[in-house]
């Protein structure tokens, strides 16, 4: 997994997909609007156009799960069922959809409409099995119970629920340990000793984790920093934990224990190699071979989860390019083959088995919402149509099932979030005014905005999601009306702004098995190489095009990730010429080009002086001026921490290209934040106005006249991480 960020970490722990302090920040959830943006996403891909009764259904769940507007919901709904009476699925979900309004109302009439649905729409199994739920048929045979069993400060969701459901594995992020949580006593126990302290940089720590089927040995994924790599270890939960090595490879960039094999001899593992190559495979628990069953690029979540028979491998991948819709597969590991079972436009995400393996469950938004269901399921394979275990469980992260029957799962809520706002900008003050924050269907997050060349567009990345599900959206926007001209989805790690011809974006990041710089073309959503770096090489970090289109200015990272390199790339011939050089974490943290592209601004750092510097370098090579400086305000191993202190950031060109507007501030004092213009051949001038502590990105039109910035706006309540316990939600054996 590419890391693209240039802020050290306080132990300098590796970032991951599906667990980063990010997923914290983007998971406050409200059920309804996700479940909604998961069916727009899934009806607006590209693989087929969008019928318009999906259309006219979507807007009808947006009047009742967003709006709260039950009564025009109802009415749309019953609009739908009259127009479309020849499409009984359409019909039949209309009517369902309905009833769950009026149900919200207490009205009786809701009991009417799923009677309906059951008499008249047999040939609907989704539709009838959401009304039998309902109307309580075809439910579980005893009452379904969900119980808080773990929260506070310690709760983290990087490992499983013991199979008789008496502990929790979790990494204790104070030290980086291997813990076991016991669910009835609530105590904790560790289980490795690595002695680091909190805060402190670390030299090795425990990550992902999975307890055996026997609850008897957990396995872990281990940093090493000597080693710059993960391996895959072994502990006793009961007597001596003897923590021992039982896989590693120097190739390996990361690993996850996902679960272990019935019969406790071997465990399935994702790994990713430094070639930027995945592997999903198993790890035999008595000599630590490797059988790679997929490899490629693993975009799954880590759920993956054995048969209770051990036969398959159960899990989930996303229909194309973006994180989500999610289809559900097993593999087969007998026959060597992946199967699919559930593929359909929409999501639907691994959870695990019912423990005698007739059912295989899985999350899914087919229903309007995220609910719980079954798949039925022999030896053979799949084997009939889902059926709704619980309606709405909402956007959770499964920590598996035990035994008796009863899923845990994480939730994540509070915490902060990010946003855009627009305002007019006074270049002689530098004050803002008429603030004003923007909007689109995406509700939690957005970030990076970038205004075309000419002003006339401003486009930005609009996410929303748990991180191992994450959806990333390219919304374009009118720089003048501020109505959304356009959306695209975002496959690739990073934006980094328009071409000169304001037709196409500029991304890094990762796409169809290549790391590079690509080109996004705006009306189509085509993605183009430019540069592609070959395996094992270092990756681009940021890029920025060129005002004449002939060259891509671009920062690379060296392959010990000790040093960054500002280059200029012939775009033609490829060839490269070396701008500047510096240590990678904090040496090159952003560069922004002049509008006549003679000049790059670099915020960067100079270690001897324990300063933050702003650097003007010259486009063409040769010159690189230090033109501001000031002390960090944090001890010398925190200077290239660039979340802390004072730093010199959010660099954007006045229209005149002469001079450059900057933030001096500190994040972590809350403070609000000074504005600086620095010329290119003056003096910096301070400027009245100033920026809130929470600003984080701040880009002028490039007429000057106004200014794009993103807010990290605090919820009503802190960050917080919960494990709950759903029971008896399973259909009695017949």
């Amino acid at each position: 997994m590419a890391h693209t960020n240039n802020t050290e970490t306080s132990h300098s722990r590796p970032t991951r997909v599906t667990h980063t302090a990010y997923s914290r920040l983007m998971t406050t959830h409200r059920i309804a609007s996700f479940a909604l943006a998961a069916l727009l996403l899934a009806a607006s891909g590209v693989a087929q156009p969008r019928r318009q009764q999906d259309i006219d259904l979507q807007s009808a769940i947006r009047a009742e799960s967003v709006d709260g507007d039950l009564n025009a919901a109802i009415k749309q709904y019953s609009a739908i069922a009259a127009k479309y009476k020849s499409d009984r699925a359409t019909v039949a979900m209309a009517l369902v959809r309905m009833a769950g309004a009026y149900r919200k109302m207490g009205d009786a009439e809701a009991k009417k409409l799923y009677e309906q649905v059951v008499k008249d729409y047999a040939d609907q199994k989704q539709a009838v099995a959401l009304a039998r739920a309902a109307l309580g048929g075809g439910s579980p045979s005893h009452r379904q119970t969900n119980t808080l069993v773990w929260n506070g400060a310690k709760v983290d969701d990087e490992g499983t629920i013991s199979p008789d459901g008496r502990y929790l594995s979790y990494t204790d992020w104070d030290s980086g340990d291997i813990a076991i949580h016991e669910i009835a006593g609530g105590q904790d126990r560790f289980i490795t000793h690595t002695g680091n302290a909190k805060g402190g940089k670390w030299k090795e720590f425990a990550e992902e984790s999975a307890i055996s089927r026997d609850s008897r040995q957990v396995a872990f994924s281990w940093w090493n920093q000597a080693g710059d790599r993960y391996e895959l270890r072994v502990a006793n939960l009961t007597g001596e934990a003897n923590p021992r090595k039982l896989y590693d490879d120097p190739e390996n960039a990361w690993l996850m224990p996902c679960d272990w094999s019935p019969d406790g001899k071997s465990i399935a593992v994702i790994i990713s190699r430094k070639d930027r190559t995945d592997r999903l495979g198993l790890v035999s628990v008595s000599d630590g071979s490797l059988r790679v069953l997929r490899s490629g690029v693993w975009p799954g979540n880590g759920r993956v989860s054995f048969s209770p028979d051990g036969k398959y491998l159960g899990y989930d991948l996303p229909e194309g390019d973006v994180p989500e819709p999610r289809d559900l597969f097993v593999f087969s590991i007998d026959s060597n083959r992946e199967i699919p079972v559930a593929t359909r436009r929409g999501e639907d995400i691994m959870m695990g088995w019912s423990p005698d393996g007739k059912r295989l469950l899985f999350a899914s938004d087919r229903a309007g919402s995220l609910g719980l269901w079954a798949m039925p399921f022999t030896s053979a394979g799949p084997a009939g149509a889902p059926e709704v275990l619980k309606t709405d469980l909402g956007a959770v992260d499964s920590l598996g099932v035990t035994q008796s029957g009863a899923l845990y799962y994480s939730v994540h809520g509070g915490g902060a979030v990010f946003d855009i706002q627009m305002a007019s900008f006074d270049p002689a003050t530098g004050k803002l005014s008429g603030s004003r924050p923007i909007a689109d269907e995406y509700p939690e997050s957005r970030s990076n905005p970038h205004w075309s060349r000419d002003g006339k567009l401003l486009a930005y990345v609009a996410q929303r999601g748990p991180a191992h599900r994450l959806t990333s959206q390219i919304v374009i926007r009118s720089g003048d009306t501020g109505q959304v001209v356009r959306g695209l989805p975002h496959r690739i790690t990073g934006m980094d702004g328009f071409a000169p011809d304001n037709r196409s974006l500029l991304a890094h990041g990762f796409h169809e098995g290549q790391w590079g710089v690509f080109r996004i073309d705006l009306e189509t959503g085509a993605i183009a190489p430019l540069a592609v770096q070959p395996p094992k090489q270092p990756g681009f970090v940021s890029a920025a095009w060129s005002a004449d289109s002939n060259s891509l200015f671009l920062v690379r990272q060296n392959a010990e990730r000790t040093e960054c390199t500002l280059v200029r790339r012939d775009v033609a011939s490829g060839e490269e010429k070396e701008l500047l050089r510096k240590p990678y974490i904090g040496g090159v943290f952003g560069f922004s080009l002049s509008p006549d592209g003679k000049y790059l601004t670099v915020s960067s750092v100079d270690e001897p002086s324990n300063s933050r510097t702003m650097l003007l370098v010259a486009a063409a090579g040769g010159e690189v001026r230090e033109v501001m400086r000031i002390p960090s305000g944090v001890p010398a191993d925190s200077l290239r921490n660039m979340n802390r202190g004072d730093v010199l950031n959010a660099p954007s060109w006045f229209p005149d290209g002469r001079s450059f507007l900057l933030r001096k501030g500190s994040r972590d004092a809350h403070r609000p934040a000074d504005l600086w213009q620095v010329s290119i051949d003056g003096a910096p001038r301070k400027l009245p106005g100033t920026l809130d502590w929470n600003v984080y990105g701040f880009r002028l039109q490039p007429n000057g006249q106004k200014a794009a910035y993103v807010v990290g706006q605090t919820a009503d309540q802190p960050g917080f991480s919960e494990v709950w316990a759903l029971e008896n939600f399973l259909p009695a054996s017949k």
